[in-house]
């Protein structure tokens, strides 16, 4: 029961959190296997079901999107981690040399507007959540197509910055557990919230 609640809620994390993949499920299976080796089949059962959710929404998104990430926003998060943390001059070099694209240059979930500046246009599918802009409150549509083509591009720029500057990615991620261990109310980020209340 242990290992299944264990294998359960890593398939949870995997489908709620875009940068958790399925080698998180996978990379827990041997660990198991070696504190628990006479379970081997217990653990290999347990390890079907997450499998089968995860990889059938990866091969869903493979088919449909063109990427097989759980998520249509992966290279978008982690560009914020990555390409853009180095200097700005050196992303502009970056670009001019033809390393990286255009798309780097823009912040990261900027309105579609934004996109559809650098990356060519589309003809809509017909679906209104993939061609409208904004939302029916006027908010930007994040479901938008645009951000699948400028998600693969900061993708293309994450692999770049990753191979280049591995030193980037480490110090956003050591800046991102010291905040995870501060109080929400000192990061700032509620400030807007905290003058209207």
């Amino acid at each position: 029961l242990a290992v299944a609640l264990l294998f359960t809620a890593l398939t949870l994390l995997v489908l709620m959190r875009s940068m958790f993949q399925l080698p998180w499920v996978l990379l827990a299976a041997p660990l198991l296997l070696y504190a628990r080796p006479r379970s081997s089949r217990q653990v290999l059962a347990a390890l079907v079901m997450p499998v089968v959710l995860v990889g059938g929404l990866q091969l869903k998104n493979l088919t449909l999107f063109g990427s097989a990430s759980t998520s249509s926003w992966l290279g978008m998060s982690l560009a914020r981690l990555t390409a853009q943390r180095l200097p700005r001059s050196e992303t502009e070099r970056l670009v001019r040399d033809g390393e990286l694209s255009q798309v780097v240059l823009v912040p990261t979930f900027a309105p579609v507007e934004v996109y559809q500046s650098v990356l060519p246009r589309r003809p809509p599918v017909g679906v209104p959540a993939f061609d409208e802009p904004r939302q029916s409150n006027g908010e930007v549509n994040f479901n938008h197509q645009v951000y699948l083509e400028a998600s693969a591009h900061y993708t293309d720029a994450v692999l770049v910055t990753l191979t280049r500057y591995p030193t980037v990615y480490a110090r956003s991620v050591l800046q991102s557990l010291i905040i995870f261990f501060h109080n929400p109310v000192d990061i700032g980020h509620h400030d807007a919230n905290r003058a209207a209340i």
